[in-house]
């Protein structure tokens, strides 16, 4: 994570940086799970069902992934655990309802660049109501 998100983060909260390039360990992981609100895994950090099992009610209630990609992370167990989900870089209308479909439960997905994009080409109610429907496919609505 950059310099400066990090220093901006911590005029705002109480922050822990991990400035390490390798994936945190077994008893990192159940660690950040115990004792952090949140916690911003990389694509290394394999947050699978026998860490959560271990941290059955763990601190963290949200686990905000950065990176593209979420199969380093036990989204069922996650979800037991009480935990929200927030990812998806990259989402836009051509693959939105696919992600929601198949990441039950995902609280947020970041789609600001697209919306944007869209809003330009189709302007700004349309985008909206397209990435809605999106949303509304994913769950089965009409």
């Amino acid at each position: 994570m950059p310099a400066d998100v990090v220093a901006r983060a911590r005029t705002r909260f109480n922050v822990t940086h991990r400035d390490l390039p390798t994936p945190m360990g077994a008893d990192d992981l159940r660690a950040a799970l115990r004792d952090y609100d949140a916690v911003l895994p990389t694509l290394g950090d394999l947050f699978k069902a026998d860490v959560f099992a271990d941290v059955p009610k763990p601190r963290a209630q949200i686990l905000a992934n950065f990176g593209v990609g979420y199969n380093h992370i036990d989204v069922t167990a996650a979800r037991a655990a009480g935990l929200g989900i927030n990812a998806g870089h990259d989402l836009n209308r051509d693959n939105l309802t696919a992600f929601v479909r198949e990441v039950p439960g995902v609280q947020e997905v970041s789609i600001g660049h697209a919306l944007i994009a869209d809003a330009l080409e189709l302007g700004y109610s349309a985008a909206v109501r397209d990435y809605l429907r999106c949303i509304a496919d994913a769950h089965g609505a009409t």
